[in-house]
């Protein structure tokens, strides 16, 4: 077998897999803030996808407080701000202490192996 018999599969092979990856964020979040009991998060869907998110609430000690998760269809759509309390953004009860500072670490993992969509907020809890 010649060099060219092996290479020329394996680079069209490699070439067909490389096309149907894709190759940029499903989703960016351009903003998430927490404020007296609320997440305002503002985000751009740039194509139809189905992706698992996680949510963990840290203490500032690096303490988990608490998280969440999950998977969702999510639509392409222009930017758009979404207000939710935060035990609804977390999937779960989340108990904030008035005064302490905490980090929201969210990710949204696509189905069909795009990169994961991350983002991190800290705030000082104000109630």
């Amino acid at each position: 077998m010649s060099w060219t018999q092996l290479t020329v599969p394996a680079l069209i092979s490699a070439v067909f897999v490389g096309a149907a990856l894709p190759d940029a964020d499903f989703m960016r979040v351009t903003r998430m803030e927490y404020a007296a009991g609320v997440i305002e998060f503002e985000r751009t869907v740039s194509r139809n996808q189905v992706a698992d998110w996680s949510v963990t609430v840290v203490e500032g000690d690096g303490l988990d407080v608490c998280r969440g998760g999950g998977s969702a269809a999510y639509t392409k759509s222009e930017p758009k701000s979404q207000p939710m309390p935060l035990d609804v953004f977390v999937g779960d009860a989340c108990e904030i202490t008035p005064g302490e500072t905490y980090t929201i670490y969210a990710h949204w993992v696509p189905r069909d192996g795009g990169p994961t969509v991350s983002k991190a907020e800290t705030f000082e809890a104000t109630e």
